[in-house]
Protein backbone atom coordinates (compact mmCIF):
# COMPACT_ATOMS: atom_id res chain seq x y z
CA UNK A 1 0.00 0.00 0.00
CA UNK A 2 1.36 3.46 -1.23
CA UNK A 3 2.16 5.91 1.77
CA UNK A 4 -0.54 7.99 -0.26
CA UNK A 5 -2.89 5.61 1.07
CA UNK A 6 -2.10 5.16 4.18
CA UNK A 7 -2.48 8.83 4.74
CA UNK A 8 -5.62 9.12 3.26
CA UNK A 9 -7.07 5.70 5.65
CA UNK A 10 -5.30 8.16 8.32
CA UNK A 11 -7.32 11.00 7.97
CA UNK A 12 -10.72 9.14 6.70
CA UNK A 13 -10.15 7.05 10.50
CA UNK A 14 -9.31 10.47 12.56
CA UNK A 15 -12.27 12.09 11.08
CA UNK A 16 -14.87 9.24 12.17
CA UNK A 17 -13.49 9.37 15.42
CA UNK A 18 -14.05 13.11 15.43
CA UNK A 19 -17.57 12.68 14.38
CA UNK A 20 -18.42 9.69 16.82
CA UNK A 21 -17.27 12.11 19.37
CA UNK A 22 -18.62 15.21 18.55
CA UNK A 23 -21.82 13.29 18.62
CA UNK A 24 -21.75 12.24 22.54
CA UNK A 25 -20.42 15.10 23.99
CA UNK A 26 -23.04 16.72 26.40
CA UNK A 27 -25.94 19.39 24.70
CA UNK A 28 -24.47 22.36 27.14
CA UNK A 29 -21.65 21.96 28.82
CA UNK A 30 -21.17 25.10 31.56
CA UNK A 31 -17.32 25.47 31.06
CA UNK A 32 -16.92 29.33 31.09
CA UNK A 33 -18.20 29.41 34.29
CA UNK A 34 -20.93 32.04 33.68
CA UNK A 35 -24.65 30.60 34.04
CA UNK A 36 -27.18 31.84 32.10
CA UNK A 37 -30.52 32.71 33.09
CA UNK A 38 -33.78 33.39 30.94
CA UNK A 39 -36.50 34.23 32.75
CA UNK A 40 -40.26 36.06 32.46
CA UNK A 41 -41.57 38.38 34.69
CA UNK A 42 -45.25 39.26 35.75
CA UNK A 43 -46.91 40.90 37.99
CA UNK A 44 -49.51 38.90 40.13
CA UNK A 45 -52.22 39.55 37.88
CA UNK A 46 -49.76 37.94 35.28
CA UNK A 47 -49.07 41.31 33.11
CA UNK A 48 -45.75 41.11 31.87
CA UNK A 49 -43.23 43.48 33.48
CA UNK A 50 -40.29 45.49 31.60
CA UNK A 51 -37.82 47.92 32.06
CA UNK A 52 -36.40 46.05 35.22
CA UNK A 53 -32.22 46.91 35.95
CA UNK A 54 -29.81 44.46 37.18
CA UNK A 55 -30.26 46.00 40.27
CA UNK A 56 -34.02 44.82 40.28
CA UNK A 57 -32.92 41.34 40.50
CA UNK A 58 -31.41 39.00 43.75
CA UNK A 59 -30.14 35.79 42.36
CA UNK A 60 -28.74 33.13 45.36
CA UNK A 61 -27.33 29.80 44.17
CA UNK A 62 -27.74 26.72 46.58
CA UNK A 63 -28.74 30.30 48.65
CA UNK A 64 -25.29 31.88 48.36
CA UNK A 65 -25.98 35.90 46.58
CA UNK A 66 -24.82 36.16 43.04
CA UNK A 67 -23.73 39.56 41.53
CA UNK A 68 -26.06 39.47 38.08
CA UNK A 69 -24.88 41.35 34.76
CA UNK A 70 -28.54 41.63 33.47
CA UNK A 71 -30.01 42.36 29.25
CA UNK A 72 -33.10 42.34 28.03
CA UNK A 73 -34.50 43.17 24.40
CA UNK A 74 -32.22 40.69 22.81
CA UNK A 75 -33.36 38.51 20.03
CA UNK A 76 -33.38 34.33 20.02
CA UNK A 77 -32.40 31.27 18.16
CA UNK A 78 -36.09 29.41 17.76
CA UNK A 79 -36.62 26.51 16.78
CA UNK A 80 -40.29 25.15 16.02
CA UNK A 81 -40.72 21.11 16.39
CA UNK A 82 -43.92 19.99 14.79
CA UNK A 83 -45.21 16.44 15.79
CA UNK A 84 -46.44 14.50 12.52
CA UNK A 85 -47.19 11.44 13.95
CA UNK A 86 -50.16 9.13 13.89
CA UNK A 87 -51.28 10.23 16.91
CA UNK A 88 -51.51 13.58 14.94
CA UNK A 89 -53.85 12.28 11.82
CA UNK A 90 -57.25 13.34 13.63
CA UNK A 91 -55.86 16.77 13.02
CA UNK A 92 -55.82 16.88 8.63
CA UNK A 93 -56.19 20.30 9.13
CA UNK A 94 -53.33 21.14 11.35
CA UNK A 95 -51.13 22.49 8.84
CA UNK A 96 -53.33 25.18 7.54
CA UNK A 97 -53.77 26.17 10.80
CA UNK A 98 -50.67 26.50 12.08
CA UNK A 99 -49.98 28.17 9.05
CA UNK A 100 -52.14 31.33 9.88
CA UNK A 101 -50.76 30.97 14.19
CA UNK A 102 -47.57 31.15 12.00
CA UNK A 103 -47.83 33.95 10.55
CA UNK A 104 -49.34 36.10 13.71
CA UNK A 105 -46.05 34.49 15.84
CA UNK A 106 -44.17 35.91 13.42
CA UNK A 107 -45.76 39.67 13.11
CA UNK A 108 -45.88 39.99 17.05
CA UNK A 109 -41.82 38.23 17.07
CA UNK A 110 -38.81 40.24 16.65
CA UNK A 111 -37.67 41.06 13.78
CA UNK A 112 -34.24 39.71 14.16
CA UNK A 113 -35.09 36.18 15.30
CA UNK A 114 -33.80 33.43 13.24
CA UNK A 115 -35.56 30.10 12.75
CA UNK A 116 -35.36 26.56 11.88
CA UNK A 117 -38.22 24.04 11.81
CA UNK A 118 -38.29 20.46 12.46
CA UNK A 119 -40.85 17.27 11.91
CA UNK A 120 -41.23 14.13 13.30
CA UNK A 121 -42.86 10.77 13.51
CA UNK A 122 -40.34 8.13 14.33
CA UNK A 123 -37.53 9.43 12.60
CA UNK A 124 -36.82 13.63 12.81
CA UNK A 125 -36.59 15.98 9.65
CA UNK A 126 -35.88 19.04 8.88
CA UNK A 127 -38.54 21.06 7.13
CA UNK A 128 -36.69 24.48 7.53
CA UNK A 129 -33.63 25.29 8.38
CA UNK A 130 -31.79 28.73 9.67
CA UNK A 131 -33.71 31.82 8.18
CA UNK A 132 -35.19 35.06 9.13
CA UNK A 133 -38.86 34.04 8.91
CA UNK A 134 -41.08 34.19 6.31
CA UNK A 135 -40.50 30.56 4.57
CA UNK A 136 -42.18 29.02 7.64
CA UNK A 137 -45.36 29.41 6.28
CA UNK A 138 -44.38 27.43 3.41
CA UNK A 139 -42.63 24.55 5.35
CA UNK A 140 -45.63 22.45 6.68
CA UNK A 141 -47.00 22.13 3.54
CA UNK A 142 -45.64 18.44 3.20
CA UNK A 143 -46.11 16.91 6.80
CA UNK A 144 -47.58 13.37 6.85
CA UNK A 145 -49.66 12.85 10.33
CA UNK A 146 -48.52 8.96 9.56
CA UNK A 147 -45.82 6.42 12.06
CA UNK A 148 -44.82 6.21 15.53
CA UNK A 149 -43.95 8.54 18.02
CA UNK A 150 -40.24 9.31 19.00
CA UNK A 151 -40.75 12.82 20.82
CA UNK A 152 -37.53 12.31 23.07
CA UNK A 153 -35.25 11.78 20.22
CA UNK A 154 -36.96 14.56 18.06
CA UNK A 155 -36.41 17.33 21.13
CA UNK A 156 -32.90 16.12 21.78
CA UNK A 157 -32.31 16.88 18.35
CA UNK A 158 -33.58 19.97 18.46
CA UNK A 159 -31.31 20.92 21.58
CA UNK A 160 -28.64 20.43 19.48
CA UNK A 161 -29.70 22.22 16.63
CA UNK A 162 -31.08 25.44 18.50
CA UNK A 163 -27.38 25.52 19.89
CA UNK A 164 -26.16 26.40 16.59
CA UNK A 165 -27.61 29.34 16.19
CA UNK A 166 -26.65 33.33 15.65
CA UNK A 167 -27.89 34.32 19.18
CA UNK A 168 -27.40 34.12 22.69
CA UNK A 169 -30.96 33.70 23.76
CA UNK A 170 -32.67 30.19 22.52
CA UNK A 171 -35.99 28.75 22.44
CA UNK A 172 -37.75 26.03 21.15
CA UNK A 173 -41.57 26.16 20.41
CA UNK A 174 -42.86 22.20 20.25
CA UNK A 175 -46.56 21.35 19.09
CA UNK A 176 -47.07 17.95 20.13
CA UNK A 177 -49.03 15.82 22.48
CA UNK A 178 -46.32 14.75 24.34
CA UNK A 179 -46.57 11.03 23.91
CA UNK A 180 -43.60 8.87 23.16
CA UNK A 181 -43.74 5.42 21.72
CA UNK A 182 -39.99 4.49 20.36
CA UNK A 183 -37.71 6.97 21.83
CA UNK A 184 -34.08 5.74 22.25
CA UNK A 185 -33.37 8.78 24.95
CA UNK A 186 -35.22 8.47 27.92
CA UNK A 187 -37.47 11.17 29.52
CA UNK A 188 -34.96 11.29 32.28
CA UNK A 189 -31.86 11.74 29.66
CA UNK A 190 -34.49 14.66 27.55
CA UNK A 191 -35.04 16.67 31.10
CA UNK A 192 -31.36 16.90 32.77
CA UNK A 193 -30.91 17.89 28.76
CA UNK A 194 -32.59 20.63 29.09
CA UNK A 195 -32.01 21.45 32.65
CA UNK A 196 -28.19 21.66 31.73
CA UNK A 197 -29.17 23.85 28.89
CA UNK A 198 -29.94 27.89 28.79
CA UNK A 199 -32.28 26.76 26.14
CA UNK A 200 -36.17 28.37 26.84
CA UNK A 201 -38.92 25.48 26.01
CA UNK A 202 -42.63 26.28 25.17
CA UNK A 203 -45.34 23.77 24.10
CA UNK A 204 -48.42 23.75 22.71
CA UNK A 205 -50.54 20.80 23.53
CA UNK A 206 -52.67 18.50 20.65
CA UNK A 207 -54.36 16.00 22.13
CA UNK A 208 -56.86 14.12 20.33
CA UNK A 209 -60.61 13.89 21.29
CA UNK A 210 -60.00 10.47 21.96
CA UNK A 211 -57.11 11.31 24.45
CA UNK A 212 -58.44 14.08 25.97
CA UNK A 213 -59.52 13.03 29.82
CA UNK A 214 -58.11 9.80 28.99
CA UNK A 215 -54.92 8.37 31.51
CA UNK A 216 -52.44 8.65 27.99
CA UNK A 217 -53.77 12.06 27.07
CA UNK A 218 -53.10 13.05 30.80
CA UNK A 219 -49.58 11.64 30.81
CA UNK A 220 -48.73 13.71 27.65
CA UNK A 221 -50.03 16.65 28.93
CA UNK A 222 -47.35 15.67 32.27
CA UNK A 223 -44.48 15.38 29.94
CA UNK A 224 -45.30 18.51 28.13
CA UNK A 225 -45.73 20.53 31.72
CA UNK A 226 -42.72 19.11 33.31
CA UNK A 227 -39.99 19.58 30.42
CA UNK A 228 -41.17 22.99 30.36
CA UNK A 229 -41.24 23.78 33.67
CA UNK A 230 -37.23 22.95 33.82
CA UNK A 231 -36.70 25.42 31.42
CA UNK A 232 -38.95 28.43 32.78
CA UNK A 233 -40.96 27.74 29.69
CA UNK A 234 -44.32 27.31 29.98
CA UNK A 235 -47.10 24.65 28.63
CA UNK A 236 -50.05 25.78 26.74
CA UNK A 237 -53.40 23.55 25.72
CA UNK A 238 -55.65 25.09 23.57
CA UNK A 239 -59.27 23.54 23.72
CA UNK A 240 -60.76 23.05 20.31
CA UNK A 241 -57.53 23.83 18.04
CA UNK A 242 -59.23 26.69 16.04
CA UNK A 243 -57.02 28.86 14.19
CA UNK A 244 -58.23 32.08 16.35
CA UNK A 245 -57.27 29.95 19.55
CA UNK A 246 -53.92 28.79 17.82
CA UNK A 247 -52.98 32.31 16.79
CA UNK A 248 -53.38 33.60 20.20
CA UNK A 249 -51.65 31.17 21.38
CA UNK A 250 -48.50 31.46 19.24
CA UNK A 251 -48.91 35.34 19.52
CA UNK A 252 -48.81 35.16 23.57
CA UNK A 253 -45.52 32.89 23.31
CA UNK A 254 -44.13 35.49 20.64
CA UNK A 255 -44.80 38.24 23.29
CA UNK A 256 -43.12 36.71 26.27
CA UNK A 257 -40.16 35.43 24.23
CA UNK A 258 -39.96 38.98 23.51
CA UNK A 259 -40.29 40.64 26.74
CA UNK A 260 -37.83 37.87 28.76
CA UNK A 261 -34.92 38.72 30.91
CA UNK A 262 -31.38 37.45 30.39
CA UNK A 263 -29.12 36.89 33.42
CA UNK A 264 -25.72 35.95 34.04
CA UNK A 265 -24.27 34.78 37.03
CA UNK A 266 -20.70 33.48 37.77
CA UNK A 267 -20.98 31.27 41.21
CA UNK A 268 -18.04 30.43 42.72
CA UNK A 269 -16.55 26.74 41.33
CA UNK A 270 -17.52 23.30 43.02
CA UNK A 271 -17.03 19.86 42.36
CA UNK A 272 -17.72 18.88 39.00
CA UNK A 273 -21.12 16.92 37.92
CA UNK A 274 -23.22 18.37 40.78
CA UNK A 275 -26.64 20.06 40.72
CA UNK A 276 -26.76 23.57 41.77
CA UNK A 277 -30.37 25.17 42.66
CA UNK A 278 -31.34 28.46 41.59
CA UNK A 279 -33.58 31.21 43.31
CA UNK A 280 -34.55 33.77 41.63
CA UNK A 281 -36.44 36.98 42.88
CA UNK A 282 -37.57 40.19 40.86
CA UNK A 283 -38.85 43.33 42.73
CA UNK A 284 -39.92 46.72 41.71
CA UNK A 285 -41.54 50.08 43.21
CA UNK A 286 -44.62 51.78 42.57
CA UNK A 287 -45.11 55.39 42.04
CA UNK A 288 -45.51 55.75 46.08
CA UNK A 289 -42.32 54.20 46.26
CA UNK A 290 -43.39 51.30 47.94
CA UNK A 291 -41.19 47.40 46.95
CA UNK A 292 -43.41 45.05 45.21
CA UNK A 293 -42.85 41.63 44.41
CA UNK A 294 -43.06 40.27 41.23
CA UNK A 295 -43.04 36.61 39.86
CA UNK A 296 -39.96 35.48 38.06
CA UNK A 297 -40.26 32.16 36.15
CA UNK A 298 -36.96 30.64 35.16
CA UNK A 299 -35.29 27.50 35.61
CA UNK A 300 -34.51 26.08 39.30
CA UNK A 301 -31.02 24.55 38.85
CA UNK A 302 -27.79 23.94 36.63
CA UNK A 303 -24.83 21.02 36.61
CA UNK A 304 -21.82 22.64 37.19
Amino acid sequence: MSHRSNLLQSFLLSLFVLVCVSWTVPVVAQTTGEVVINLTVKTKDGSTVEGLRAEDFTVAVDKLPQVTFETSGLPASIGILIDESGSQAQHYKLATKLNAALGKFLQSSDGSNDYFMLAFSSQTRLLQDWTSGPELGTSTKDLTFKGPTAFYDALYTSIQKVITGRHSRRVIIVLADGQDSISKRSFNELRNALKNSDVVLYAVGITSPADAGSSLGREGQGVLEKLTTVTGGRAFFPKHHEPSELGEVWEFIAKEIRSQYRLVIRPEPIAANKWRKINVRASMRDSSGKLIELRARARKDFQQ
